[in-house]
């Protein structure tokens, strides 16, 4: 093979000469990573979430799932356990929700 035929090859310009420079960056510096498997492993379950809720069966389920899912993704960024997090936020909202109905009750038995 000569090089004439290797030119024909090769599209014009050439994208890989002329940005040389920002493709091979992470040989210099090694904080960036040569492919991106971990974003895209971080995301997957969004994803497939976001597939799975095609089938809710109403777009109100559809939207309570997407809350629901967002929130669990939420606690798995932040290192938080997802089921101890929603335990104490259910529980928060339970005893807002019956001070709540006190005060209510209060004031329909004036």
């Amino acid at each position: 093979m000569d090089i004439r035929s290797i030119n024909r090859l090769l599209p014009r310009p050439c994208s890989i000469c002329t940005h040389f420079e920002q493709l091979s960056g992470y040989v210099n510096d090694a904080q960036f990573c040569i492919d991106n498997n971990p974003v895209e492993r971080s995301i997957r379950p969004l994803t497939l979430n976001r597939k799975n809720t095609l089938f809710s069966g109403s777009h109100e389920a559809a939207h309570a799932a997407a809350i629901f899912f967002s929130l669990m993704g939420c606690c798995r960024e932040n290192k938080v356990n997802p089921k101890l997090w929603m335990q104490d936020v259910l529980i928060r909202v339970q005893e807002k929700e019956r001070k709540r109905r006190k005060r209510l009750h209060r004031f329909t038995a004036i």
